[in-house]
This record gives C-alpha cells, sequence and structure tokens, in this order.
C-alpha cells in the first residue's frame, strides 16, 4: 500500500508528536509512520483476539484475519 490520506483530530496529532520525540519502540526513537502502524497492529490484534474468543472455528472472517496474522 502506498501513501494514504486520512485526517486525524488535533489531539491525536499532539499525540503523535510526543510518540516521535519520546516514545520508544524496538529500543529507538518511531517514526511517525512506525507509530501508525504499531497503533494498527496493536488495534488489529485487540479485535481479533475479542473476534476469535466468539467465533466458529469455520468462520470465513476469522480465517482473513488469521492469514493477516501469519
Amino acid at each position: 500500500m502506498g501513501r494514504v490520506s486520512y485526517t486525524i483530530t488535533d489531539d491525536n496529532k499532539r499525540r503523535v508528536e510526543l510518540l516521535t520525540a519520546f516514545g520508544i519502540l524496538n529500543g529507538r526513537f518511531p517514526t511517525k509512520e512506525e507509530i501508525v502502524n504499531e497503533c494498527i497492529r496493536a488495534y488489529f490484534m485487540q479485535v481479533y483476539e475479542s473476534y476469535s474468543s466468539k467465533a466458529d472455528p469455520n468462520d470465513m472472517m476469522l480465517r482473513i484475519m488469521e492469514e493477516v496474522l501469519s
């Protein structure tokens, strides 16, 4: 996926700036791109864990989510 454009709130812009300035990810200061990607990964894992605890093992969405995890 190439560049994407989206609107974020002023509060989230400030959070990203603080995380870029003071956050540590994998032992170093992260870029804005790394912060956004890590947030999406973490949120996806939360959704997957919640969904998988309720889904039938043959559920197609569960299978697709598991493919993304691989």
